[in-house]
């Protein structure tokens, strides 16, 4: 009777499993990312080295994503993510090292990263007060519905222009604050 059964529960594990490259690629992930994340949750493989389905979802709340990253799949503004930072509903759980390339002109520039958990980023969601629609419509260059919640320190171009105003015109200074869309002295 048992040997009857194990051709049954066999297809059965097969139909409800994936393999490792199936499992990743369900989530969107490469599977050198799925098999670290699963090692950092201490899940493994079952029988025949497949993956059970509904442990998908525990790997994919354990991934961790950089700042960018995070608004990608929260579907929101840097600024957004800043203001939920801020309102104490999201906080980095790690933090990495990453070398980056500045302008890519050959200078080198070692930056540390926080890190977030995915679960974590999809918590907010259920706070009943924000409207995440009118957060995600709004356009760049107008104020995040999310300032209710949260005030954020000055952005520092903005500190710099200021500073510059206060010089140029008590003293009479001829000085002004380069920006992306000023090429003349101010």
């Amino acid at each position: 009777m048992a040997l009857e059964q194990m051709p049954a529960e066999r297809v059965a594990w097969l139909q409800a499993s994936a393999r490792t490259d199936e499992a990743a690629g369900r989530l969107g992930w490469e599977v050198a990312e799925f098999e670290m994340a699963a090692t950092e949750q201490g899940i493994a493989p079952g029988r025949l080295g497949r993956w059970a389905e509904d442990l998908g979802a525990d790997i994919l709340t354990a991934r961790m994503l950089g700042p960018e990253l995070a608004t990608q799949h929260l579907k929101i503004r840097r600024r957004d993510l800043d203001y939920g930072i801020a309102a104490g509903w999201l906080a980095p759980v790690g933090r990495v090292r990453r070398t980056v390339w500045p302008g890519g002109r050959g200078h080198r520039k070692v930056v540390t990263m926080p890190m977030y958990r995915v679960g974590d980023l999809d918590a907010p969601k259920d706070i009943p007060e924000v409207n995440w629609e009118a957060v995600r419509a709004t356009k760049p260059g107008r104020p995040s519905a999310l300032r209710a919640f949260a005030q954020l320190a000055s952005e520092r171009a903005a500190v710099v222009r200021a500073f510059v105003d206060e010089l140029r015109e008590p003293f009479g200074l001829p000085v002004w604050s380069a920006s992306p869309t000023s090429t003349t002295a101010g």
